[in-house]
């Protein structure tokens, strides 16, 4: 016969044993966000990814990176699964944002279910879980993670790694090997999606630690931390397939002059994000931390040291700190320490970025103790008549940050409106205002991007303190050059041709080898009939990166215009066969095809 859950006492007003509710309650409050369009990375993701359109080629996401950072001195990302989702969603949605909310909000519904389940086995109560629960679901935190379609390899993530928890933890409850391997296989699904993952064996470790087996499981699973370490094992082996697809690894570089600084910062993130869980004002994506390499940073890591330290050691001596207590702190900051600056992800210049959904995971470490601690206080007897409000305050607070939650989703309708708030709260980070000229640039209002382009500008400068593209490093290289390239074309579609061919030779002459600078001036010089000045640019761009759509239809223009027909026919053909846009374009490009046939 199983084991059942250990009694408590019943409380019929409350439906913990309900946990539907809690999907009821999470499509209610994202279902507002269904209509919100695709924003910032999405395009390159979904609308500008040429990957997702051809499905024959599945196999190949498995052995190349997500995306390739090298050029900006990024880590490179390994995340298949991710790819393969998006492919799936791209056969059955096309471009149509709307399927690809239904699916993170799915997501996010399983992931709520999983957390009820998982807090329940860890307190073998229905209220407590249920209450740990709801706060995950509904919680502002978590919008950026699940409103966003890009958050999809998060939201992956977090259903692979809660999988392997519940099942390891039904393994050691039931004893059937199945739920072992069904762990497993969670914990290799996860891996894919997103890295984060990586620290799921020591999560697993920790709860193991502060939630002992039953007595009635055997020996073997009660003792044996061979189980264990097969969930390194499986982590160790991520670690090697990947470094055969990626050019470089990124997470043993990251212990360099500057890991100290990053570490003791991240004491203080700490206290922003618990800031931001209790009181959730003022979300804006991503937010900078300064890397102050201050001692006083420090006393928050060793402040929490101490005390998960001490908490562990009461309650592996003396049992009487509750279950979700302990399970909840160390979940908070085990989950964190991908975020930590240990393994930076995003790291400018003396900047830490924190964004909202690092604390996509976290959340349940804080309302495992946060529902613990509401529940010891509102069903410990005797229930004086204060102790009866502690509930009703804490019912309040679930509604607030429901109400709070539909009002973030609603700054996810509009890329413009959500860029102008985030320059609100980081006025002097280049990135916000780079952003914010990219959403002006996409609406078409160029007056404005260029407004906030050149603002990012000074500030990228400013914070450097260099001008050229020699002495700067990797990151603020690539930021220059993607800046300029935006500019140049703003001052081109807005008219300025000036100002446009000034940044166009500006960025010839910092990026020798960037395609961009020349194909800008090629095509400038060609709208204004120097066809033979813009032939030597065109030709260089296209040397420089001849699959690009744009430069090889701009060179057959040119090549045209000059009365070349035999070249442009030849680079006509090498394009059809080389670049798959153009494949695609030979409806709209066949009147040209047919004037050159005419002409020869």
């Amino acid at each position: 016969m199983k084991p059942s859950l250990p009694r408590q006492r019943e409380y019929s007003a409350f439906p913990a044993n309900r946990p539907w509710l809690l999907i009821v309650l999470v499509l209610l409050i994202y279902a507002p966000s269904w209509s919100n369009p695709f924003i910032l990375d999405d395009f390159g993701h979904i609308l500008k990814n040429p990957r997702l359109e051809i499905w024959e080629n599945w196999p190949e996401i498995f052995i190349s990176p997500y995306f390739n950072f090298e050029e900006a001195g990024l880590a490179q990302y390994y995340r298949p699964l991710t790819i393969l989702t998006y492919k799936l969603e791209y056969l059955l949605f096309g471009k149509n944002p709307f399927g690809y909310h239904l699916v993170n909000t799915a997501f996010h519904c399983l992931n709520t279910l999983l957390v009820y389940l998982i807090c329940r086995f860890l307190s073998g109560r229905e209220i407590p879980a249920f209450g740990a629960a709801l706060v995950f679901a509904v919680h502002p935190l978590q919008t950026e993670e699940v409103v966003y379609v890009s958050g999809l390899g998060g939201l992956g993530a977090a259903a692979g790694m809660l999988g392997s928890i519940y099942y390891f933890l039904k393994f050691r409850r039931e004893r059937r090997a199945v739920f072992y391997l069904i762990s497993l296989f969670s914990l290799a699904a996860a891996l894919m999606y997103k890295e984060s993952t990586l620290l799921l064996p020591l999560l697993i470790v920790w709860i193991s630690v502060v939630s002992p087996a039953e007595k009635s499981a055997p020996k073997k699973v009660q003792n044996s931390w061979l189980y264990l370490a097969v969930y390194f094992l499986i982590v160790a082996a991520y670690l090697f397939v990947r470094s055969l697809f990626l050019v470089k690894s990124d997470f043993f570089s990251a212990f360099d002059a500057g890991f100290w600084a990053r570490l003791v910062t991240f004491g203080k993130g700490l206290g922003i994000y618990v800031g931001l869980f209790l009181f959730p004002y003022g979300l804006h994506f991503y937010r900078s931390l300064p890397l102050l390499p201050s001692p006083w940073n420090a006393a928050a890591l060793l402040f929490l040291g101490t005390a998960l330290s001490v908490l562990l050691f009461i309650f592996l001596r003396k049992k009487r700190v509750p279950s979700l207590i302990a399970a909840g702190s160390g979940w908070f900051i085990i989950s964190l320490l991908p975020f930590s600056g240990v393994n930076p992800i995003f790291l400018e210049s003396g900047f830490l970025y924190w964004a909202e959904h690092f604390m996509y995971l976290p959340i349940i470490g804080l309302g495992m103790v946060i529902s613990e601690l509401v529940c010891r206080l509102r069903f410990s007897r005797p229930a004086t008549r204060p102790r009866r409000y502690i509930f009703g305050f804490g019912l309040t607070v679930v509604l607030i940050y429901s109400l709070l939650t539909v009002r973030q989703n609603t700054f996810w309708s509009d890329e413009t409106t959500f860029f102008e708030r985030m320059v609100r709260f980081e006025t002097n980070l280049f990135r916000t205002r780079g952003l914010l000229g990219v959403a002006y640039f996409k609406s078409g209002e160029l007056e404005k991007a260029l407004k906030a382009d050149s603002e990012a500008r000074r500030i990228l400068l400013l914070r450097s303190g260099r001008s050229r593209e020699a002495e700067m490093n990797p990151m603020d290289k690539y930021q220059l050059k993607v800046l300029l390239t935006r500019m140049a074309r703003a001052y081109g579609n807005s008219g300025r041709l000036s100002e446009c061919e000034t940044t166009a030779r500006e960025l010839i002459e910092l990026f020798p080898g960037y395609h961009g600078g020349y194909f800008i001036l090629g095509r400038i010089m060609m709208e204004s009939g120097q066809n033979e000045d813009a032939l030597s640019r065109l030709e260089k761009a296209y040397e420089i990166n001849p699959r690009n759509f744009e430069i090889a239809f701009s060179l057959i223009r040119c090549y045209r215009k000059l009365g070349d027909s035999s070249r442009a026919r030849q680079i006509w053909k090498k394009a059809s066969r080389d670049i798959p846009a153009f494949q695609k374009a030979r409806e709209i490009l066949k009147n040209d095809e047919l004037r050159m046939r005419n002409d020869e």
